[in-house]
């Protein structure tokens, strides 16, 4: 016997859900960029007051200037690398990046409304299609329309 089991629709609240979250990854990618941009220039401009006040309390010859120039440019070269290099490669190579899980678990902690619910349901959504015993599809689908009902503003 041939058994096919018919798949019900994706609901509704499942697509907005999934959309909220895709808008929430870019989102979360969009703050670490500029967290490290301001990282990146924070620790360069200490760097280069740091040198404009040993430069003018001890008034270096020529060829410490350019050694402390050079040092300079070094740790700017550095500080690129480890500030936006590395941060945007790693999702690049092995990609790290937020998955549904991590989000939605971030969603219910901003959201008290929902708490852990939001994360249950998002489980619940991602395994009722592959191993149906024990879940109910009309239960699964009324909680994910619970949890988008709760988030709409």
């Amino acid at each position: 016997m041939n058994y096919r089991f018919k798949m019900n629709p994706v609901p509704k609240s499942l697509v907005v859900m999934r959309e909220k979250l895709k808008a929430l990854r870019r989102r979360w990618l969009r703050v670490k960029i500029a967290e490290n941009l301001v990282g990146f220039w924070l620790a360069y401009g200490l760097a280069l007051l740091a040198a404009v006040v040993l430069e003018g309390l001890f008034g270096f010859s020529s060829p410490v200037r350019t050694g402390l120039v050079s040092a300079l440019l070094v740790l700017g070269l550095f500080l690129l690398v480890y500030h936006f290099v590395i941060p945007l490669l790693i999702p690049v190579l092995i990609k790290h990046h937020p998955g549904p899980g991590y989000l939605a678990r971030q969603v219910g902690n901003a959201y008290p409304q929902i708490k852990d619910r939001f994360l249950n349901t998002w489980q619940l959504l991602g395994r009722s299609g592959k191993k149906r015993e024990g879940y109910a599809e009309e239960l699964v689908g009324a909680a994910a329309g619970e949890v988008a009902q709760a988030l709409e503003p």
